[in-house]
C-alpha cells in the first residue's frame, strides 16, 4: 500500500475510484487463491526443499536454490510476462526464507506475507484500481505494470526483508 501511495504522490499513477466497487465481488476470491497458493508454494519451497537441502547446504545456501527454483518455476505460467520478474521472485523467495528463518523453522510468516501480497496485487490488478501515468519508465514502476518486476517493488522487498531482520534482531536480543 505504501508503494503504490508514494507511486500515486509522485504522479506515476492514477486510482482508478470508479472501479472500487469491484473489489466487494473479486476480493473474497482472490483472498483464497492468496491463501492457497501461499500456503502450498511456502510448504514446497520453504518447508519440504529447504529441509531437504539443509542437510547437505548450509540454510541460507539451500534458501537460495530454493529462491532459484522458485522464481524459475513461475516461467510455467507466463514465460514472455515472468522473465522481466526473476530477479523479484528470487528477492521474494529470499524474503521468505528470512522470514520462516526468524521465527524458528515456522511457515506462518512467509504464508501470511506471501498470501497478503497475492492478495494486494491481485486485487488491485484484477479491480482495475490502478493505472501507470507513464512519467517514469516501466522499469521503475514495473515492466508491463508488475510491481515485482520494477526498481520500486524490488525497493520494496528490500525494505521488508531489512525489517523482518531488525525485529527478528529485536526478538533474539
Amino acid at each position: 500500500g505504501a508503494v503504490f501511495w508514494g507511486e500515486w504522490q509522485l504522479g506515476w499513477l492514477n486510482w482508478q475510484t470508479q472501479n472500487i466497487s469491484k473489489l466487494g465481488s473479486i476480493s473474497p476470491p482472490l483472498l483464497l487463491l492468496g491463501i492457497w497458493v501461499g500456503i502450498t508454494e511456502e510448504v514446497i519451497f520453504r518447508g519440504v526443499l529447504i529441509n531437504e537441502l539443509t542437510p547437505d547446504y548450509s540454510y541460507w545456501l539451500a534458501g537460495i536454490i530454493s529462491s532459484v527454483i522458485f522464481a524459475l518455476l513461475h516461467l510455467i505460467w507466463q514465460p514472455k510476462k515472468t522473465i522481466p520478474q526473476l530477479p523479484g521472485l528470487w528477492l521474494m523467495g529470499m524474503v521468505l526464507v528470512l522470514a520462516r528463518w526468524i521465527i524458528d523453522g515456522n511457515l506462518g510468516l512467509a504464508w501470511g506475507l506471501h498470501a497478503g501480497w497475492i492478495w494486494g496485487l491481485s486485487s488491485l490488478q484484477e479491480a482495475n484500481l490502478i493505472s501507470y501515468t507513464g512519467k517514469v519508465p516501466s522499469q521503475i514502476t514495473g515492466w508491463l505494470g508488475d510491481p515485482i518486476a520494477g526498481i520500486v517493488g524490488i525497493i520494496c522487498l528490500l525494505a521488508t526483508g531489512v525489517i523482518l531482520w531488525l525485529g527478528g534482531m529485536a526478538i533474539s536480543s
